[in-house]
């Protein structure tokens, strides 16, 4: 690398955050941001425009699918890839439709992570070859729209209309008219039977 790399690592586990910058900075990679929250992130991406992003999905408030949606609305330039404790061809055919350049199981040593970033930064992608395919893992879930998902992981999550709306910047209303929407194409009428379909798609 002719110039060093750099990177904004968000994830709100302080002892993975803190593993990730060391292995990275042992790497030659420079963490130029830690971000703990999507709100923190998005802010440090607009002012710092980093090269690559590693970025957990499961975070408090804004979570990482909507701050992939945020970036790509932006056209932000930055790279992201998706590190997550979710092993799950749908997420992470999801990541891969929202313009991330990789996804990444948290079980994959750590060590890793500085090839796939370099990799990443060479024009490749980085994903699993069922991803790629998308041949075998058609779901119901398939059918949702980018927001409906978003609406999905939440409501799974046990999160409130009011709660979604707030997070979302939507009107309860708007909320609720997505979480009926999800009823409709999941062929369901419960909340519990919307658990049960994100159990059984590991969401």
């Amino acid at each position: 690398m002719n110039e060093q790399l750099r990177c904004i690592i968000v994830d709100d586990h302080p002892a993975i955050l803190f593993a990730l910058c060391l292995t990275l900075e042992a790497n030659g990679i420079a963490v130029v941001a830690q971000c703990a929250t999507g709100e923190d992130a998005l802010k440090q991406i607009r002012e710092l425009q980093p090269d690559v992003v590693v970025l957990d999905l499961d975070l408090p408030r804004m979570d990482g699918i909507t701050l992939l949606q945020r970036l790509r609305h932006n056209q932000t330039l930055s790279k992201v890839i998706v590190l997550s404790a979710t092993d799950n061809d749908l997420l992470a055919a999801q990541v891969r439709s929202l313009g991330g350049s990789g996804y990444v199981h948290k079980s994959e040593s750590l060590e890793k992570l500085p090839q796939i970033i370099n990799l990443v930064m060479s024009g490749y992608i980085y994903f699993t070859e069922r991803v790629l395919s998308q041949n075998n893992t058609a779901t119901l879930l398939d059918n949702l729209s980018e927001r409906e998902f978003v609406v999905f992981r939440k409501l799974a999550k046990g999160q409130s209309n009011g709660q979604i709306a707030s997070e979302l910047s939507l009107s309860p209303k708007t909320v609720s008219t997505y979480k009926t929407r999800l009823f409709e194409k999941l062929n369901i009428t419960t909340l519990v039977e919307l658990y049960d379909v994100a159990r059984r798609e590991n969401i």
